[in-house]
This record gives structure tokens, sequence and C-alpha cells, in this order.
């Protein structure tokens, strides 16, 4: 059986780090290809965690919502101006640290601790009580999706 090669890391796992005193983070090093990795940085649409895509997937999202024949194009307009102008373009440093955004710290409550999460193609930053207050509430949608897909 051959197996699939992929070009991108795949985003799993909950890694616990504090953010420094330049709200830098440092990413895992499994999800690091190179010592200048780039990443699209923005708060999702609730404003509770930041969302972190590496370009290709930050791509896939405009590709995705061009497709959408279903979605008029005032409609898509509109997403894409929100969107883009949201997302905050990073480099790692050759420690393979991400400055964040002073704006976005406050916005989703970083400071100190924080809680890493992958989710496959991108990953998640998080104040450990929103984490926790969503993974409690996530916890039933969890158990039955596991169940339909025989987990």
């Amino acid at each position: 059986m051959a197996t699939q090669s992929h070009t991108q890391p795949i985003f799993s796992g909950r890694y616990d780090h504090a953010l420094d005193n330049k709200n830098r983070i440092t990413i895992p090093a499994r999800w690091r290809k190179t010592e200048a990795d780039e990443f699209f940085i923005m708060p999702d649409q609730t404003g509770t965690f930041l969302m972190v895509m590496p370009p290709d997937e930050f791509e896939q999202v405009s590709i995705e919502v061009s497709a959408k024949q279903d979605v008029p194009a005032s409609d898509k307009r509109i997403f894409m101006r929100e969107f883009y102008s949201n997302a905050q373009h990073c480099v790692a440093d050759k420690h393979g640290r991400l400055l964040l955004p002073e704006e976005y710290c406050k916005q989703v409550e970083l400071k100190g601790d924080v809680v890493l999460l992958g989710t496959f193609r991108r990953f998640e930053i998080w104040n450990p009580a929103r984490r926790a207050e969503a993974a409690a509430k996530g916890k039933a949608t969890f158990e039955k999706i596991a169940n339909e897909v025989g987990l």
C-alpha cells in the first residue's frame, strides 16, 4: 500500500505553552517545515480564539468561496473583504516563534498560558479557560460524530 506524502504538516495534538513578554509563541517542532514558516493569523468569526493557517490553507479558503455557486457574488465580495482584512501575515523566527498581534491577543484574551490545538490543516491558539469551556460544550457533539463514524 502506497503512503501519501504531505507537503505541509498535519496539525494534531494539544500543546500547553506560554506567551513571552513580546506575545511570541513557540510552534511545536513537529508542526514546522522550515526555519521561517509562514502563517496567516486571524481571530475566528466569534472572536474566541486565533486561527493560524499556512499559506496553502489560507489560499484554499478563497478557492472554496469562489467555487460556491449558491452564494451571490456580492456576498462573496463581503466575505473576502472581511476575511483578508482580518488576517495578519506572520513569519516564524529561527527559533520557531510567531509574534502574535497585540490587538488579537487582547480580543481573544491571550496572556500568559495558552493552548495550541491542531485541527488538521490549521491550528488554533486559545485562552485555557475559554478552551475548557468550549471543550465541555462540544463534548456531546464530538461523542455523537465519533459514534457515527465508528470511533
